[in-house]
This record gives C-alpha cells, structure tokens and sequence, in this order.
C-alpha cells in the first residue's frame, strides 16, 4: 500500500508517536507532529514536517489541520477543546464526548449511566 498524498496528524510527539511515524512510512504515509516540544522529540525527528506550539495555540493547530487529512493523538491527555477545534477542520479520532472536564473515549460518559463494552470510562485532563 502506497499513499503518497496521504498525510497523518500525530499531537503528541513521545515514543509511541514514533512508532506511529514508522509504521506509517512503511505504508507509504506521510506524518506531522504537532507538540510543545515537536521539534526535538522522539517522533519529531523521524516525521516529514512538525509544528512547535502550545495544545492552545489555536492559530497553529489551524494551520496544522490544513496540512493533514486525519488528526490523532498519541497520548490521552490532548485538551477536550483542542481536538473539538481541530475536528472543525478535518476528521479527528478517537473522537471525544465532553462532562466537564472528563474526555470520555468513544462518546461514553459516566454521567449518563453506560460504557462501551470492554472500555473504562473516563480520561481526566
């Protein structure tokens, strides 16, 4: 599978971005890590481009999503407001249901009384 024109969005830049970056070049995918500290990371120096700059910095994350096709994280505790900006512009997974300031997984939340099977519920950011 080759997908030359095809280009992930990684927030987050530690080990498991690297790996996320690696697998992606084998399948011929293109990756951009968007981080604080995207520049000199683990998956920032093995990625084809990064953005430097806060999980706020709503003017870069603009510029970040216009730059990629699909966003993901490569930890859980991306702002809820962060991946709700950025889905605006471009498919974000997992996607997120937000009770305060609980991230819940797959839409679930606590409040509501349900889960989905096999997960936990809730991330707290």
């Amino acid at each position: 599978m080759d997908m030359p024109h095809t280009t992930i969005g990684i927030l987050g830049s530690g080990q498991l971005g690297r790996m996320l970056v690696i697998a992606a070049a084998q399948l011929g995918i293109k990756t951009h890590i968007f981080a604080p500290d995207a520049k000199h990371s683990p998956a920032g120096e093995i990625a084809h481009a990064v953005t430097t700059a806060a999980y706020d910095d709503y003017a870069a994350l603009h510029q970040f999503a216009a730059r990629v096709d699909v966003i993901t994280s490569e930890f859980e505790n991306v702002p809820s407001d962060t991946m709700a900006h950025l889905a605006q512009f471009c498919p974000v997974s997992p996607g997120t249901t937000v009770t305060g300031r609980w991230v819940c997984p797959g839409g679930v939340s606590r409040s509501r009384g349900r889960r989905a099977p096999g997960r936990r519920c809730c991330l707290r950011y």
